[in-house]
């Protein structure tokens, strides 16, 4: 029955697919399917790595796999998504390194990550953690200019050796925070505009991520993951461009409220702030932060108990006897929280859509923020 529907149903159900190897399957069918499937394969950009069932959605820009990319008689999967930017790259997903480095070869990919350390013993390195060094050291040299950089677990020195001048997003966890913070020499990141760190792990008495945010003088938006009471903080660095900030700290340890005044004096020009899981701070502390931050316009609380609707009536009350623009306040309601407030996104997207930190990051956990934010008006950021 289904040779008789005609082209644009049968792209309307290939579109609803979202699995590389259901459409690999489908297009020996025959020539007809064939050919509307290699169409549907050329509108994708990202392709990412999926163990798991992926809801079905229509996005014809993004596709998921469970497997190999590699198989005989199907020919690389360059020659399948001939306009494919970004590619996760799964355990299993190649055999061997041969296969990974003529992959990466390919001029229209652009982003590649993920942990392809999985290889037979005969092509790789018997150690694993070899295996991951050699294949980021290969993205490394691969690299004209780094623009976007995720790392967890370490720090390897070659980037430190590597050319980070044009550096846009950096994410660091306290693992790779701390190998940093050991380098004789700070890292200059000049013109990075999202800087994302978690330190909710142990980290050198002297230094924490709002020491590393001061070597980062065009900074603009920042999400810090902290388990911290106190913090070391050099109030008398003063940074300008910083508008977007959120703190997200444990359910054990928060920084208290004399530490997030210094925090907050050195960002003056601050329009987003966001407070989560911080039982420290309190309604009584609302006016001394909206004095601090003469530019603020949003401030997202939900999930620090103490802050409540006192704070939003508050502000509205000074926002009109000040002649201040008004304050829009996120805190945790008692009942359900207003339809029109912007929801905390809780999905874990790998791939974002517009270099776009507040649409992206800002009502997100930690742990959910993306992978790779693919800016929309410049196609090699």
């Amino acid at each position: 029955m289904a040779k008789h529907l005609p082209d644009n149903c049968l792209m309307i159900i290939f579109n609803y697919s979202n699995q590389l190897e259901d459409l690999i399957n489908w297009a020996k069918v025959c020539t007809r399917w064939k050919d509307l499937i290699l169409y549907r394969l050329s509108q994708v950009k990202y392709l990412l790595f999926s163990s798991f069932n992926i809801p079905i959605s229509v996005d014809s820009m993004r596709l998921y796999y469970s497997g190999s990319l590699v198989s005989p008689g199907q020919g690389y999967l360059t020659e399948l998504l001939p306009n494919l930017r970004i590619l996760e790259l799964g355990p299993l997903c190649l055999s061997s390194y041969k296969d990974l480095f003529k992959l990466l070869d390919h001029e229209s990919i652009k982003v590649a990550f993920g942990s392809p350390v999985n290889f037979a013993a005969d092509t790789c390195p018997a150690n694993r953690g070899v295996a991951s060094l050699a294949f980021q050291k290969r993205l490394i040299s691969s690299c004209v200019a780094l623009k976007q950089l995720y790392i967890k677990n370490n720090f390897p020195s070659f980037y430190i050796n590597s050319d980070l001048e044009l550096l846009l997003r950096l994410n660091l966890d306290s693992v790779a925070l701390a190998y940093l913070s050991m380098e004789p020499t700070p890292l200059q990141l000049p013109r990075l505009k999202i800087l994302e760190l978690d330190f909710s792990r142990a980290m050198p008495r002297d230094h924490s991520g709002y020491t590393f945010m001061d070597q980062c003088s065009s900074l603009e938006s920042a999400f810090i993951k902290s388990a911290t009471k106190t913090c070391s903080v050099n109030e008398t660095k003063i940074n300008l461009h910083l508008h977007d900030l959120v703190i997200q700290n444990s359910a054990e340890y928060t920084h208290d409220w004399n530490c997030i005044r210094g925090i907050l004096c050195k960002f003056p020009n601050l329009r987003h702030l966001a407070i989560r899981e911080n039982d420290e701070i309190a309604d009584i502390n609302i006016e001394e932060l909206v004095d601090m931050l003469p530019a603020i316009k949003l401030i997202d609380f939900r999930g620090s108990k103490g802050i409540t609707k006192q704070s939003a009536d508050f502000l509205n009350e000074y926002c009109s006897q000040s002649g201040r623009s008004s304050i829009t306040i996120y805190y945790n309601c008692k009942d359900d929280e207003p339809s029109d407030w912007p929801k905390i996104i809780k999905t874990h997207d790998k791939v974002c859509y517009g270099f776009d930190f507040m649409k992206h990051c800002f009502f997100r956990y930690f742990d959910n923020l993306p992978i790779i934010l693919d800016p929309k008006e410049n196609p090699d950021l």
